[in-house]
C-alpha cells in the first residue's frame, strides 16, 4: 500500500461522483485557474503516522480528506451547501474504497462551513477513514 494508491482511489470517488468538472477541482501539485463566476472543489488530503502490524505484511494507515467547496458570494449559499451534500454522499460511512493490494474504509464524514470567507460561501466536507493493505518495502 502505498500513499499514491490511497490518494488515487479517494480523488478517483470525487471525479466519478461527477459532482463538478474535473477542471473545476483544485488537485494537490496540479495547475490550477480558481473560476471567478463558477463553484469550485479543492482536495486536500493528510496522512497521520502509519501503524505496522508486528510480523504481519499488513498496515493501517489513517486517512484524511479534506473537499473544500467554493460558490462566488452573491451567486447562493444554496448552491455551496447542495455541492457539500453531493460530495458528502460519496463518501457514505463504512463505505470500501479498493486499490490494488488493499481499501480504504470511510469512517465518517463531517460537514462545516467557513462563514469567514469574503468572496466565497465555503464549505469544508471533512472524510476520515483508514487504509489497511500489503506492507510495501
Amino acid at each position: 500500500m502505498t500513499k499514491s494508491q490511497i490518494r488515487a482511489v479517494m480523488m478517483q470517488a470525487l471525479i466519478n461522483g461527477a459532482v463538478v468538472a474535473s477542471d473545476k477541482i483544485k488537485w494537490p501539485n496540479f495547475k490550477f485557474t480558481t473560476p471567478s463566476v463558477t463553484p469550485w472543489l479543492r482536495f486536500t488530503i493528510f496522512y497521520p503516522q502509519r501503524i505496522s502490524y508486528g510480523l504481519a505484511d499488513l498496515d493501517r494507515q489513517p486517512v484524511l480528506v479534506q473537499i473544500d467547496v467554493f460558490a462566488p458570494k452573491g451567486s447562493n449559499d444554496i448552491a455551496s451547501t447542495g455541492l457539500s451534500d453531493q460530495v458528502e454522499a460519496l463518501y457514505p460511512r463504512n463505505t470500501k474504497l479498493a486499490f490494488a493490494s488493499g481499501f480504504v474504509q470511510i469512517e465518517g464524514v463531517t460537514v462545516r462551513e467557513n462563514p469567514n470567507d469574503p468572496n466565497w460561501y465555503h464549505t469544508m466536507v471533512e472524510i476520515s477513514g483508514t487504509a489497511w493493505g500489503n506492507r510495501i518495502g
